[in-house]
């Protein structure tokens, strides 16, 4: 068995790495130890002799498990990781190790969470021994120093107002979890005075027994809700709080435009329906004001029928149309005539009108708006004013 190489220049080291490959592959693991172990002591970073230890060491572990060595098997496993960890510490391209780091600690834990077994008494003991040493390691170098103390100080102050926190938190919990259970039993057994267990057949005071020979009392069960006065008050005071909002008229001015809020799923409160006005104050504040040149837009007016036609002179209802202007024009160029143009101008503005009554969720003026253009198209269909868009707009 080689005991200990010693090299100094790197000609040499490269010879020892070969060796060492040449003694893994022929299977001369003792000695592929020893020559590894020599290499890391002139070169504790040589990722290629941590590399070789590892695998020598996966080898061995294999061998004891074979051989029925749990133990052995475990120790070898061990080690085999620790070398992998230690390749992935100083090298930057380590993914192979990574995975076979992985593969490892699957063998090593993996197998024994699903098996349930526990830690081994011996690795624990270590663990415990390594981490009291570095405590009173620490302790005995710190203990002397003023900053040490009050550090303790400070400690042991967190420690005591930590358990008190804790204390009067669990101490308030349970008082209200008494007061909670208190409570339940006192309306129990309020419910209990007044919803007693056993009904008792119509005719038959309460308390008394059956008539000897009758039959038991076979038909429906009397029951009992009982609500204490001060439950009664608090559903009357909700009642009338959803009774004074469903009363509530927002200002429409705050309104989203054409009624969003009704699309996205809102709940804004409808408007009454004495509010309901095409004349509102709501419809002033969105008409345009007058461009230069032409028309004079959104004229509040009762339009009438024209002279000659039946019910000339009655008001049909008031809309909001578009006065004629002599600058009005068709699509023909020719000038708009008052009996065909402005009643289908008209009708339009009572379709615009349904719309923005329909996004507004008030279906009672849209219905209405509604019918009247669709009245006033007919009209016009049957004059032959515009066929296909009065059929269209039908």
């Amino acid at each position: 068995m080689t005991d200990t190489y010693q090299y100094t220049d790197p000609g040499e080291e490269k010879q020892m790495l070969d060796l060492l490959w040449d003694q893994y592959n022929e299977g001369e693991y003792a000695d592929c130890v020893a020559l590894a172990e020599s290499i890391l002591e002139n070169s504790p970073e040589n990722v290629n002799a941590l590399s070789v230890l590892a695998l020598v060491y996966e080898k061995l572990a294999d061998a004891n498990r074979e051989a029925g060595d749990t133990e052995g098997e475990r120790e070898y496993l061990s080690r085999a990781l620790e070398n992998y960890l230690k390749i992935i510490q100083v090298s930057h391209d380590s993914v192979a190790e990574q995975v076979k780091a992985e593969r490892l600690k699957q063998k090593l834990y993996g197998s024994r969470k699903r098996s349930g077994a526990a830690l081994p008494v011996e690795d624990i003991k270590k663990a415990l021994g390594r981490w009291s040493e570095k405590v009173s390691l620490w302790y005995r170098e710190n203990k002397d120093q003023k900053r040490f103390r009050v550090m303790c100080v400070i400690a042991a102050c967190c420690v005591f107002v930590s358990a008190g926190v804790i204390s009067y938190a669990v101490s308030v919990h349970n008082s209200r979890e008494a007061a909670r259970r208190a409570a339940e039993a006192k309306a129990l057994e309020e419910m209990r005075a007044f919803a007693p267990e056993t009904a008792q057949a119509p005719g038959v005071p309460a308390g008394s027994a059956p008539a000897t020979g009758a039959a038991p009392y076979s038909g429906p069960m009397m029951t009992y809700t009982y609500q204490s006065p001060e439950y009664k008050a608090q559903l009357e005071a909700q009642q009338q709080e959803a009774n004074a909002n469903r009363r509530v008229v927002r200002d429409p001015n705050t309104l989203v435009d054409k009624g969003s809020h009704i699309k996205a799923g809102g709940t804004e409160p409808r408007r009454e329906q004495d509010e309901r006005d095409t004349k509102s104050d709501w419809y002033a504040s969105r008409r345009e004001q007058p461009k230069s040149g032409s028309k004079v837009p959104y004229t509040d007016f009762e339009l009438r029928p024209a002279q000659g036609e039946e019910g000339a002179g009655e008001g049909v209802s008031p809309l909001t149309v578009e006065r004629d202007t002599p600058s009005d024009k068709d699509k023909d160029g020719d000038k708009t005539k008052h009996d065909g143009s402005a009643r289908l101008k008209a009708a339009n503005n009572l379709l615009k009108s349904a719309i923005r009554a329909g996004d507004m969720g008030n279906y009672d003026e849209m219905r209405k708006s509604a019918l009247a253009a669709k009245d006033i198209y007919q009209e016009e269909l049957a004059k032959g004013n515009k066929p296909e868009f009065c059929k269209s707009n039908i």
